[in-house]
């Protein structure tokens, strides 16, 4: 085994360690989901390294396995609690992609107004949404690139939106 397959193997393992503690308190898939999203880690972790990612949550700790797959996988993540700090960090760094809550305290549509001011202002960063509860059937907000309750799901759109921009 080369030195450049054992990390990736070591990657995956860590990731999916990560996912499965993760699927005890937080959907994440089924296992093979899990070990899906885990090779597709490890397949990316070049692109991964050093991007860029602003997550807005008012609740950071709800987010704990993503935070910690993310930064494992060398991205240098940032968090904001409301949407005037996201807005800040946009003004000052370039965000390869975004990931928001939907909600944030009170205001079920948080999400969609910082959609909204990022477009307004020309802020170009795809945007990820996170939900308690997804409902397919109510569609996706209009220039949103994706939406997810689970974990797995999430790390993929992540993904997606890094090997379009780096890959």
């Amino acid at each position: 085994m080369t030195r450049f397959s054992a990390f990736g193997v070591e990657i995956e393992a860590s990731v999916k360690e990560e996912l499965d503690r993760a699927a005890e308190q937080i959907p994440a898939g089924t296992e093979f989901e899990r070990e899906q999203t885990a090779r597709r880690a490890a397949r990316l972790s070049d692109i991964t390294k050093g991007s860029n990612v602003l997550l807005v949550n008012d609740v950071p700790t709800e987010m704990r396995a993503p935070i910690s797959i993310l930064r494992s996988l060398g991205v240098l993540l940032d968090v904001a609690t409301s949407t005037d700090e996201a807005l800040t960090r946009l003004s000052l760094v370039a965000y390869e992609v975004v990931i928001s809550d939907m909600q944030r305290d009170t205001n079920e549509a948080a999400g969609i107004e910082l959609l909204d001011e990022m477009r307004r202002r020309e802020y170009p960063q795809p945007v990820i949404f996170t939900v308690g509860r997804y409902e397919p059937e109510r569609g996706l907000p209009p220039y949103a690139f994706g939406m997810t309750n689970r974990v797995d799901e999430l790390l993929h759109l992540v993904f997606d939106v890094l090997e379009r921009t780096r890959g």
